[in-house]
Parts: C-alpha cells; sequence; structure tokens
C-alpha cells in the first residue's frame, strides 16, 4: 500500500520543488512562470519558506507536490491568520492519482483540531477541473467567480473548519 505524508516544508526540499515547478503545466494551471533554473526554484522555495505555512506531500516517502497556507487580508488590511487561502502544486507525474485530495484531506485534519483555522479559501482557474474536483472532493463549496488582473476567469472555493 502506498503511503502518502503532508509535512512541513524543508530547505532541502529544493531539488523535488524545482521538479515540479519548472513545469510549464504545473506553473500555467497555477498562474506563475516555470522555474528555469533550480536557483530560480530556490528563490520561490525561500519566499514561501518565510511564509512558514508550507507543506511538503510525499509519496512512498518521494516529494511529489506542495500545499501552500497563506492569511487573507482583512478589512482593515492586515493579515488575518484564522481566514487562509490555500494553493497545491503536484508534480506532472502523479496527478489524477488522489495523492494531493488525500494530503489535502490529511491537512484539512490537523488545521480543525488545531482550531485556529476558521476558513481556507481556493481560487482556481475555471480551465482546472482537477483542482476543482480535489477541492469539491474535500468538502470545499464553490462561492464566487471573477476576472483576475490577467483576464483569467477564477472560481472561488471555501470550507469552514
Amino acid at each position: 500500500m502506498s503511503l502518502i505524508t503532508v509535512r512541513p516544508l524543508l530547505a532541502s526540499d529544493d531539488h523535488a520543488f524545482w521538479h515540479v515547478v519548472r513545469s510549464k503545466a504545473v506553473a500555467s494551471a497555477a498562474g506563475f512562470s516555470p522555474a528555469i533554473k533550480l536557483a530560480d526554484a530556490q528563490a520561490m522555495l525561500n519566499a514561501e519558506l518565510t511564509s512558514g505555512h508550507g507543506y511538503a506531500v510525499a509519496f512512498d516517502r518521494q516529494v511529489v507536490g506542495f500545499i501552500f497556507l497563506y492569511p487573507q487580508v482583512s478589512a482593515t488590511m492586515q493579515p488575518d491568520h484564522c481566514n487562509l487561502e490555500i494553493g497545491f502544486l503536484m508534480h506532472p507525474d502523479f496527478q489524477n492519482r488522489g495523492i494531493m485530495g488525500s494530503a489535502l484531506q490529511i491537512l484539512l485534519g490537523r488545521l480543525s483540531r488545531n482550531g485556529r483555522v476558521k476558513t481556507l479559501l481556493a481560487n482556481v482557474q475555471i480551465a482546472n477541473g482537477a483542482s476543482q474536483k480535489i477541492l469539491l472532493n474535500n468538502h470545499f463549496q464553490q462561492v464566487g467567480r471573477f476576472v483576475n488582473l490577467n483576464g483569467e476567469s477564477i472560481e472561488q472555493f471555501q470550507i469552514s473548519l
């Protein structure tokens, strides 16, 4: 049986992170430019480590994906650490295998038990049906739609914990 684990992001995840963020398909779906060089990925990873809310997703001890949590901005323009935005990335070779859905379920369980996080919000490109399915299968509700600054149609999903 395959084992899926979710653990805090580490600087030593740089090569696995690069293998994910250099994918044009992954970058396009997530709305960023692919990291051509390892140094580019390391800079991106260091920014995520600074936020302190990144997680590595491992499948049979191999890191194949990542989940990130970001504080939403409150009406007073302050970070709201009780209401977070979530994003996730998966290496293309491991997509559509149920790994990210299971990893998200693990993380949702931890956040729910912790009790500090009230809601999670996810913004997903309308064309990214796989990510929408992961969210819906983990009890997120579709709550809105908007066009971002790049002119892309975005679906919003939310879950209360």
